[in-house]
């Protein structure tokens, strides 16, 4: 299935949803947590099989990490906004979900060599000194279609406590990588800046495909819901 199909997927699934004709019924209100962080949602439904959904998710944390011999200080910060259609061929739980989400999902790494270490980039060791700091971001497109199925409370069903859980795919695309080096005045006078670039492009170059794992993102997620 190619990028534009996935696109219409959602916006078929809200039209049907815009367009039927039984009487609005109660909202659920949804909190979970998962890969995309902590997360809540309200879910309106339209008929016993249709419902629509707007989430917000959200998390950040730090985490230590090597690449190509190259300590980095990570942060995580996932940031979203969903659209999501629900439909439920059985009028029970299962559901499949399409929609789209506004992806503020981000990497930002940075390393600062400190005293005698050196840094290995493209195959050169540079010196700490000749280096203030390496600083990468890797981001995504802000727009992501997603596509999934669940499991939760049946739309029209009444007031109430209902368990909740997603399986799904966010298609994040091409991750956008950046890398850059700071050139001490030592390596600068020594003329070495040049080539310290250069081996910058090139690493930025291997951690961009190394960084294209994320293209496809895996969406788990658990939480309760209530119908009022």
């Amino acid at each position: 299935m190619n990028k534009a199909s996935l696109m219409m997927v959602p916006v078929v699934l809200v039209g049907a949803l815009v367009q039927s004709n039984v009487a609005m019924a109660q909202g659920t209100i949804v909190g979970k947590v998962g890969t995309l962080g902590a997360g809540i949602e309200y879910v309106h439904p339209f008929s016993s099989k249709l419902a629509l959904g707007l989430g917000l998710n959200g998390l950040s944390y730090d985490e230590a990490i090597e690449e190509s011999d190259i300590d980095y200080d990570a942060t995580l910060d996932m940031q979203t906004f969903a659209l999501i259609g629900d439909f439920h061929p059985f009028a029970n739980g299962f559901r499949l979900s399409a929609g789209i989400m506004h992806n503020g999902n981000e990497f930002s790494l940075e390393g600062t060599p400190t005293g005698s270490e050196t840094v290995n980039i493209n195959g050169k060791d540079y010196e700490a000194s000749d280096i203030g700091s390496l600083e990468s971001l890797i981001g995504f497109k802000s727009t992501a279609p997603y596509l999934g199925i669940g499991w939760g409370k049946t739309p029209n069903s009444g007031k109430g406590w209902g368990f909740d859980a997603d399986l799904g795919v966010l298609f994040q695309g091409t991750p956008i990588v950046s890398l850059t080096a700071n050139c001490s005045q030592a390596l600068k006078d020594a003329g070495g800046c040049d080539e310290l670039q250069d081996n910058v492009a090139e690493e930025e170059k291997d951690l961009a495909v190394d960084s294209e794992e994320f293209e496809i993102f895996p969406v788990i997620s658990i939480g309760a819901s209530y119908t009022f």
